[in-house]
């Protein structure tokens, strides 16, 4: 053993230049692979932040229908609501490591301010306890968050510029509500927000719960309830517990984990791109290494042929 040591490294010193070559190559392979794997992990971690505090949260509970027309026919329908009772609330406080629950009444909508029209999503939401599950509260670039009651309304700076609409303005929401009628919610511009998230700041329109819930004709109903957690890592334990509870409790409540979203599921596929790039940085420094070893033997025939003759082991 201590012979084959001795003549491996006899055989590293013979050529230092390639062995120097080869070292490098073998280092930058291993250089690459290490930055590479810690810039695109923390892309995509700060991407699952973006989704995680701005759009889904940690955990949302709906009815399984609704989860299948928003994910499936990405609808939001009217049809498939629920209420929040006493017991539904004391079960999802009662989770494991729980911050805060926002419930959310969501609608699709046109946007106009008196000339022009966009589609939109619509929110109608809590704001005493929206923050405590969003980071939306830092995020305000003019105004600030409404009061339940008001006929207030906070959407994403790039969504006003683009309707030439500001804070004081007045906007209408041309709707449909649960009966299948047309109504409109009109409502002052409380606040612009500019976040990390895209669709937050072009797509999203949010309101007072109960002034969405006289809109749609939906009185006590949301379409979900999104919950924060301390560690991100337990939602999927945490959903089934949670789930089999409100089963329990009421018998047509799901619950989802985050990573369960489309949105997260589609950056989770950047992962199959970063290991195919893994893979050919590493066959790069196989392809030195073995090219050296081939070399080296391919050199050294007649050296190796002596040596087996005199009892050299395979």
């Amino acid at each position: 053993m201590l012979f084959l040591t001795r003549l491996a490294f006899k055989n590293l010193a013979r050529h230092r230049n390639r062995t120097v070559i080869t070292s490098i190559i073998i280092a930058f392979a291993v250089l690459s692979y290490i930055l590479y794997d810690s810039l695109i992990g923390g892309m995509i971690e700060m991407s699952y932040a973006t989704i995680t505090d701005y759009e889904t949260g940690h955990l949302q509970v709906m009815t399984e229908e609704y989860w299948e027309k928003e994910t499936e026919e990405k609808e939001l329908p009217l049809e498939y609501l629920f209420t929040i009772d006493e017991g539904i609330s004391r079960e999802i406080q009662e989770v494991d490591g729980f911050l805060g629950f926002s419930p959310e009444l969501n609608f699709q909508a046109r946007l106009s301010n008196g000339v022009d029209e966009l589609p939109v999503i619509g929110k109608g939401i809590e704001p005493d306890i929206f923050g405590r599950v969003f980071a939306l509260e830092d995020r305000f670039v003019e105004g600030s968050m409404f009061a339940s009651g008001e006929n207030r309304a906070v959407l994403g700076k790039r969504l006003a510029d683009l309707m030439e609409v500001a804070v004081g303005d007045y906007i209408t929401l041309l709707v449909k509500d649960k009966d299948g009628s047309y109504n409109t919610i009109e409502a002052e511009i409380a606040g612009l927000v500019h976040t990390s998230n895209p669709n937050v700041n072009q797509n999203i329109v949010y309101l007072p719960l109960d002034i969405v819930e006289q809109g749609l004709n939906t009185p006590g109903e949301v379409s979900k309830v999104i919950i924060r957690l301390e560690n991100k890592n337990l939602a999927s334990k945490l959903a089934g517990e949670l789930e089999g509870n409100l089963k329990a409790l009421t018998g047509n409540l799901s619950v989802y984990p985050w990573d369960e979203m489309e949105s997260v599921t589609f950056i989770g596929a950047a992962e199959i791109e970063k290991q195919l790039i893994f893979a050919i940085i590493l066959l790069i420094g196989a392809i030195a290494i073995i090219n050296t070893v081939i070399l080296a033997a391919l050199e050294r025939m007649g050296e190796i042929g002596m040596m087996k003759a005199l009892g050299l082991q395979n």
